[in-house]
C-alpha cells in the first residue's frame, strides 16, 4: 500500500481505495487508516467538510453491501471503523449524514410501496441517492 492514500472524493474513488492491497479487510482497513491519517481535522480544521463528504461515500457503500444479494454483511467491518473514526473528529457532520441517508431510504421505501400498489416495479436506485459533488479530503 501506498504510505500516502489520498482521500477519495467519489464512490469511483473509494472503491479504488478499497480495491488497494487486493481488497482484504485488512488491507482496506489500512488503506483508510491511512486516508484518514492524512485528512484528520488536526492536521488541517479545513478538512472537516472533506471528511464529511468522506462519511456520506461510506455510508453509502454500506447501504449498497447491505442490499446487495445476498447482503456482502463481511466486507462492512473496516468501513464502518473509518466511519466511527470519523464521527470521533467530526461528529455533527457524520450524525447529520446518518439522517440525510436514513431520509433518503425513507423516501426510496415509500416509492417503492407507491409503485407496488400502483401496479409498477419502482426499482430504480437502491439506496435512494446519486452521487452528489466531488469534494475530497486531504489536502
Amino acid at each position: 500500500l501506498p504510505f500516502v492514500i489520498p482521500c477519495p472524493a467519489t464512490s469511483s474513488e473509494l472503491d479504488a481505495v478499497l480495491a488497494l492491497g487486493g481488497g482484504g479487510a485488512e488491507a482496506v482497513r489500512e488503506a483508510l487508516h491511512r486516508v484518514l491519517a492524512g485528512a484528520h481535522i488536526k492536521l488541517r480544521e479545513e478538512n472537516r467538510p472533506k471528511l464529511a463528504r468522506l462519511a456520506v461515500l461510506l455510508l453509502r457503500k454500506l447501504q449498497a453491501l447491505a442490499a446487495a444479494s445476498p447482503p456482502r454483511l463481511g466486507e462492512t467491518a473496516p468501513l464502518a471503523a473509518a466511519l466511527r473514526s470519523i464521527a470521533a473528529q467530526a461528529p455533527l457532520e457524520v450524525a447529520q449524514a446518518c439522517i440525510d441517508r436514513l431520509l433518503a431510504a425513507r423516501a426510496q421505501w415509500l416509492r417503492l410501496r407507491r409503485d407496488a400498489a400502483a401496479g409498477g416495479d419502482g426499482g430504480e436506485d437502491r439506496d435512494g441517492g446519486s452521487e452528489e459533488g466531488s469534494e475530497g479530503c486531504g489536502g
